[in-house]
């Protein structure tokens, strides 16, 4: 079974409910402790987190690539 879980199907970058939420080209997932659900989007440099209510927020990254010397996530 495949069900979309967020986003509108649409590429992009938007936050808010899960359900109008955007992504583009989500990459490596990861869900923590508390059930949060972290989405790497490595061509837009943003780190994004699903909370278990269903609200996507941008956990790291500004959408500028970093350096080697930038600080460490």
């Amino acid at each position: 079974c495949v069900a979309t879980f967020s986003g509108t199907g649409k590429p992009g970058y938007k936050d808010g409910p899960a359900t109008n939420s955007q992504f583009q080209d989500p990459g490596s997932l990861t869900i923590d402790q508390q059930g949060n659900l972290y989405v790497v989007s490595p061509k837009t440099h943003r780190i994004r987190k699903i909370d278990p209510s269903g609200t996507v927020i941008t956990f790291a990254g500004d959408g500028t690539q970093g350096d080697k010397n930038g600080p460490a996530l």
